[in-house]
């Protein structure tokens, strides 16, 4: 890569991919996929910019984070399966939002919007192929579940199967957080 160092950001089930950054020192900073000595680079769609990349799911064949557009900090979901972005519409009238984690195969994630422009608080989101973008909230009154009133979800991640959601709360933001954890039937 040219870079004077590279971390890892997450690894695969079987610990043979893993999820990575560079910074570039004397190339083009970036997120990008490992396995044995290939090397994927995962970059912004067209029309994107900063691929920031959160986690990998068990197979290693999808990785979640999001994306810039414009000149901009705001930020739009994407998956990446084998290498290939797809950004997703933002929830509602949030100008940022991004994943946090995904299950297996890439088709759940979840995550964290922010700045919305009608001035709704932070929220987190479950996204799904097959049901596309809800709040976390409307989510899990699906499945009969809850989160207390008037909380902020400031954590939120997924089990490879999809199953069970897990995270942190706050009451406010002077108030301690708490854990959770949801457990749901198979999607």
């Amino acid at each position: 890569f040219g870079s004077d160092w590279i971390e890892t950001v997450d690894v695969s089930d079987d610990g043979n991919t893993w999820l990575g950054w560079n910074n570039g020192f004397t190339g083009t900073p970036g997120y990008f996929t490992a396995q044995g000595t290939t090397v994927t680079m995962l970059t912004a769609p067209a029309g994107f910019s900063a691929a920031r990349v959160a986690a990998i799911d068990a197979t290693g064949t999808a990785a979640v984070g999001g994306v810039r557009f414009g000149e901009t900090v705001l930020e739009r979901p994407t998956v990446w399966v084998n290498g290939v972005g797809t950004v997703l519409p933002a929830l509602g009238d949030y100008q940022t939002s991004a994943f946090t984690d995904v299950a297996t195969g890439g088709s759940i994630g979840v995550g964290l919007c922010r700045a919305s422009l009608s001035g709704l608080t932070d929220t987190a989101f479950v996204w799904t192929s097959a049901g596309g973008m809800k709040t976390l909230a409307d989510f899990l009154d699906d499945y009969g579940l809850a989160l207390p009133s008037g909380v902020q979800v400031r954590e939120l991640q997924i089990s490879g199967d999809g199953t069970v959601l897990a995270g942190q709360w706050e009451a406010n933001a002077s108030g301690p957080s708490r854990g959770f954890v949801a457990v749901i039937p198979a999607p």
